[in-house]
């Protein structure tokens, strides 16, 4: 008969926590764990067995799912061969390995040097505070030019830039010559697009926003009322005379110098636009990673000026939507989630995502708590689509043009 496994009081653990605190919330966990397994009676060294579909089981599905996707892990020095043969060290070690954050010694001095003494908090509980921080960083022939490198990748206001020295620790040479390479680069660039911009874009680079004008120059820097940009090429043509609106469909002029409906006012979100991330499964693409340079947005629109609402069956559950055209994401707020959740007794957690959403014509982004797949039913059709979850509020949730088309709804 097999022997019964340990009943612990343990929570599972939430993989979604951010990658600054998941090696903190970690430790904390796996320890706790181990504690209350070693009071249930059960030596994961002499039950390896035992105390892994423990750690599977109450670490909770989320965390099961990433043990079984994460490549085995490999033996660190220190660790014999016996140790190291336990099936429960190995989970243990490659849950670790993923969970805890590679050191970065400069973020954990800027995390020291910028943690403040909170209102009504004693000065023994700060230095508390600033001893755990600094357990993080590492001292070791500390000099000035260590102070003076984390300093200057703390305050750089190139983020770009911070995010490349951060991925690992540098001398204060190594900074200097990074960042001087690229502002070299900036400069040459800046040269380059000067004196040779009028003969890279007749090449076929996008309209730009400010070159010679020849048909529409006023002298002034005002935007044309039929495209927006300021100048126009030197052939003088705007490049919206042939295309059409696509909010009012006429001719002459592009979607955002429309006057079409522009003083109507509406409350929360009923539009939207995505600033494309790559990311492997938030990607709107086929795969293809985006060109970093040529950007584009993908806006969501409303269908026309009267809202239209659709009934469609979410995992066998009868929802109303807005259906949206011009985009591939489906959005559904807090409340909405909320409500549907209670309403259905259905247990959804959602995921953390990399994607990034703009109420249209707003440069505020919006909360993107997670997202969570869905299966959309309409008569006959049913697809699966990923559903994502903000915080801010808007009337109806909004299904994207594609699963609209897919169900039959939107021709």
């Amino acid at each position: 008969m097999a022997e019964k496994g340990p009943k612990l009081k343990i929570l599972p653990f939430d993989v979604t926590t951010s990658r600054l605190e998941a090696g903190r919330a970690w430790k904390w966990w796996i320890d706790r764990f181990e504690r209350d397994l070693a009071y249930n009676g059960v030596d994961a060294a002499a039950k390896p067995q035992i105390a892994k579909a423990a750690l599977l089981i109450y670490g909770g599905q989320e965390l099961e799912d990433l043990h079984d996707t994460l490549p085995e892990a490999t033996k660190s020095e220190g660790i014999s061969d016996q140790v190291w043969g336990s099936t429960y060290v190995k989970s243990k070690t490659k849950l670790t390995n993923y969970f805890t954050p590679k050191s970065c010694n400069d973020f954990a001095i800027f995390e020291l040097i910028t943690t403040k003494i909170k209102g009504g908090e004693t000065v023994s509980a700060y230095t508390l505070r600033l001893r755990e921080l600094a357990k993080k960083c590492d001292f070791t022939n500390w000099s000035a030019d260590k102070m003076i490198k984390a300093l200057v990748i703390s305050n750089m206001p190139d983020k770009d830039l911070r995010q490349k020295l951060l991925q690992k620790d540098r001398t204060l040479g190594e900074v200097l010559e990074t960042a001087q390479k690229k502002e070299d680069a900036a400069a040459r660039d800046k040269a380059i697009s000067d004196r040779g911009g009028s003969t890279v874009n007749k090449l076929g680079a996008s309209w730009p926003n400010k070159c010679t004008n020849t048909a529409n120059n006023t002298g002034t820097d005002k935007p044309c009322p039929q495209c927006g940009y300021t100048k126009h090429s030197k052939d003088g043509k705007c490049p919206a005379e042939s295309q059409a609106c696509s909010k009012c469909k006429k001719k002459g002029h592009f979607a955002k110098m429309c006057y079409t409906g522009k003083n109507k006012q509406r409350q929360g979100i009923n539009k939207v636009e995505q600033a494309p991330k790559y990311d492997s499964e938030d990607t709107d693409s086929d795969g293809e990673k985006p060109d970093p340079h040529n950007i584009k947005k993908i806006t969501v629109k409303n269908v026309s000026e009267k809202t239209t609402l659709m009934k469609i069956m979410l995992n066998d559950s009868n929802t109303v939507w807005q259906p949206d055209t011009g985009t591939k994401k489906n959005l559904m707020t807090e409340t909405h989630f909320k409500k549907y959740v209670n309403s259905t007794n259905q247990n959804i957690q959602l995921k953390p995502t990399n994607t990034q959403l703009y109420a249209y014509g707003s440069e505020d982004q919006l909360t993107v708590l997670g997202k969570f797949k869905g299966s959309f039913k309409a008569g006959s059709k049913e697809v699966k689509d990923t559903i994502y979850v903000t915080k801010e509020e808007s009337e109806h949730p909004l299904i994207s043009e594609n699963t609209a088309i897919q169900l039959g709804l939107v021709t």
